[in-house]
């Protein structure tokens, strides 16, 4: 029964995506596509403004502008934040300009977004070379590959249509070194999607090991998503009670006290996932 849910809902995601893009690509008016944003179903809503941000995105890359319209559309949408930068990811991604200089005024954090978005196309969409053959773009390669990766372990989840054990097999493939990031993307999927069982969470969370912990970190940043656009759900109540040990509301919290401030530096980004995997040990005692 789980299963069938999953894949549901995952339907719902791609429909929700196809049919916000044609949207937003036919509306110029960012107030009016913004509407028209809110009337799609609460628990998904997120997929509907990463549509948005990167029919945005595209158009800028199309005219060689300044990512002028997504700036523009980014300001009126701020709680959505996350999910607008991971937009443009997608959108940098599919058309494969030079991602680093178009994001070099963001700061560290928004641009590990940009990049988690980046890796999340990527695994959707160019599985031969970033998944099966393993190739990493060389301007992620040197310093921002663990946010790319991240995106890349959410987008393993869908790859699996929902099985764990497709999961694991598919994130085994990959180098020691990699595995945090793609488990902690695979958190924020498995979490973001919902619908599984209790004890399929569970035997997830060991199966993990010994990588628990970021699988659990992607269930929290998950939380502080939902919590700042206002979705929240009983998916990420439930995965926070289970694999964080605490309260979705609690995993918030540990976030925003474990958040860099000032995050303007380069490390920012991976600093504030130490910080909150810290906070998980201690709260698995």
């Amino acid at each position: 029964m789980s299963s069938q849910i999953i894949a549901g809902r995952m339907a719902t995601v791609r429909s929700i995506f196809e049919d916000v893009l044609m949207a937003a690509n036919a509306e110029p008016d960012d107030k009016t596509l913004i509407k028209y944003l809110e009337t799609q179903d609460v628990h998904f809503r997120s997929i509907a403004y990463e549509a948005a941000a990167m029919s945005r995105a595209l158009s800028d890359i199309a005219a060689g502008s300044t990512l002028q319209l997504w700036t523009a559309f980014m300001q009126l949408t701020k709680p959505h934040a996350v999910q607008v930068h991971i937009g443009l990811g997608w959108a940098l991604a599919q058309r494969q300009p030079q991602i680093l200089p178009a994001i070099s005024d963001l700061t560290p954090i928004m641009q590990a977004r940009v990049l988690d978005g980046c890796g999340y196309y990527d695994g959707m969409f160019r599985s031969r070379s970033s998944v099966r053959d393993k190739i990493i773009p060389e301007e992620i390669k040197a310093h921002h590959l663990r946010a790319y990766d991240q995106g890349l372990g959410r987008s393993l989840w869908y790859t699996a249509k929902g099985d764990t054990a497709a999961l694991l097999k598919l994130i085994n493939g990959f180098t020691n070194e990699r595995k945090p990031d793609l488990w902690r993307g695979a958190g924020i999927a498995v979490t973001y999607i919902g619908g599984c069982e209790e004890d399929v969470l569970n035997d997830l969370f060991n199966q993990a090991h010994p990588y628990e912990i970021q699988l659990a970190s992607g269930a929290a940043l998950l939380a502080r998503a939902r919590a700042h656009a206002d979705t929240p759900n009983p998916d990420a109540e439930l995965t926070c009670r289970l694999w964080c040990h605490m309260q979705a509301n609690e995993a918030v919290q540990l976030m925003d006290d474990a958040e860099p401030k000032p995050g303007d530096y380069p490390e920012a980004y991976l600093d504030w996932m130490r910080g909150v995997e810290r906070g998980i040990v201690d709260a698995l005692g």
